[in-house]
């Protein structure tokens, strides 16, 4: 696997990106609007990221943290929901930070729908990662109360705008 700029089939662009020597590696995969994508099942692409991910995991460091770059949208595009779920259904642990529209998965007042930053916490493994965005170590499992959210109901509404490929946040 080869990064800084390189392009997938699915059009996703992986990069590393400058972090302190203790942060490990940091990658950025590049995760365009729906309409830049080729014509694609969503879920094909959820699939196709995930695999990417985890590839992209394998050929790192323990400490690497994988920041999915939602692109030019204020929304997170449906397949990058359907990623985390194809990893947490694999029981794949990452490092991963989902960052959209100046928000991302692990800030603590982040505007990510809750039920996405549930699952990018469940799929990711112990210890903290590298928030390149904020230029701070993060935990990289959150310490929400999974208990207290109702995911169906959550992903029900989550989901509500699948037409257009994209997640609306939910203000949380």
């Amino acid at each position: 696997m080869t990064v800084n700029g390189s392009s997938t089939e699915g059009g996703f662009n992986v990069e590393t990106l400058s972090a302190p020597s203790a942060a490990g590696t940091v990658y950025r995969i590049a995760c365009p609007r729906m309409r830049d994508l080729a014509s694609m099942d969503i879920q094909a692409l959820g699939s196709m990221l995930a695999t990417l991910i985890e590839a992209v995991d394998r050929g790192a460091t323990s400490k690497a943290t994988i920041v999915l770059d939602v692109l030019d949208c204020n929304i997170v595009p449906l397949y990058v929901d359907f990623a985390i779920e194809h990893l947490l259904e694999r029981q794949v642990r990452t490092g991963v930070i989902v960052a959209c529209d100046g928000s991302t998965s692990h800030d603590d007042d982040s505007t990510l729908p809750k039920a996405l930053r549930v699952n990018v916490s469940a799929a990711n493994r112990q210890g903290s990662l590298w928030n390149p965005l904020r230029q701070r170590w993060v935990p990289a499992r959150l310490g929400m109360d999974d208990g207290a959210l109702d995911l169906a109901g959550t992903r029900a509404g989550h989901r509500a705008d699948s037409t257009a490929g994209g997640v609306k946040s939910d203000g949380i």
